[in-house]
């Protein structure tokens, strides 16, 4: 996760309040930080965050600059309570949500990772990446029924397109299915009806299955996109997955 403009020195509504020596001395020490960090100089840049943080422990910029490092560098584990805390002292902020989420997730926490982006898809409806980080813990988990469901909400939003078919049609693979795998490649040609590739995948998909309905597909791309030469690659794939040498070498 990058640091944003939203990660100010004094971002949080419930920052503490310095005297203007100390503010100065809180800011100068925050960018001097964001300097370090920069550079790479870690150690450097931790220093400087957690005196941030000594002085102003109500300041949710300093933690979530620590958790940002600590995730980065393989600490993820260590980073856990820093990006809880900025999350908690500034709930509007997706940005600290997903660093806390993502902290989790590097710690190996994955049903409190899920719980966190959950919480977060009801805070923050609008960010679809929410919902693809969610869907992908399920996966890791086996929990493939979940990630559909995950997935099922943000088509509901956002309607059908590509990267989101080709996801559920791959789950409903590991799940066996090949029939619903199918209708949801169909569901996505349906959509782009003048886009030969999603007619290609399904009659790719009916090909490795040994139906024979690929050929009305691989046939329609032919048809739909005549000079191109990547229907005729499919065909001669499949003609040699059923060993007819003589017709794969014809196309």
């Amino acid at each position: 996760c990058k640091s944003t403009s939203k990660n100010a020195s004094s971002s949080s509504s419930k920052t503490k309040e310095l005297t203007l020596y100390d503010r100065r001395k809180y800011d100068y020490l925050y960018f001097e930080g964001l300097k370090e960090k920069m550079l790479g100089n870690v150690a450097e840049a931790l220093e400087k965050f957690g005196r941030c943080v000594q002085m102003d422990p109500t300041a949710s910029a300093p933690q979530y600059e620590i958790a940002t490092i600590l995730h980065n560098t393989g600490r993820s584990e260590e980073g856990v309570p820093f990006a809880k805390k900025a999350s908690g002292l500034d709930p509007g902020n997706p940005w600290y949500l997903q660093l806390h989420a993502e902290c989790l997730r590097g710690a190996g926490n994955m049903n409190e990772a899920a719980l966190v982006y959950e919480k977060g898809l009801k805070a923050f409806p609008g960010r679809k990446d929410f919902y693809f980080e969610l869907g992908a813990i399920y996966l890791v988990g086996g929990k493939y029924e979940k990630a559909l469901a995950v997935y099922d909400k943000l088509e509901l939003k956002t309607g059908v397109y590509e990267e989101l078919s080709v996801t559920k049609q791959k789950i409903w693979l590991r799940l066996g299915n090949v029939d619903k795998a199918v209708a949801e490649l169909q569901r996505l040609s349906d959509h782009y009806p003048t886009e030969p590739r999603f007619v290609l995948m399904i009659g790719n998909l009916l090909s490795k299955g040994g139906n024979e309905n690929c050929m009305s597909y691989f046939n329609k791309a032919i048809q739909m996109a005549p000079l191109s030469g990547i229907p005729h690659l499919y065909l001669h794939d499949h003609y040699l997955s059923k060993k007819e040498n003589v017709n794969a070498f014809k196309e």
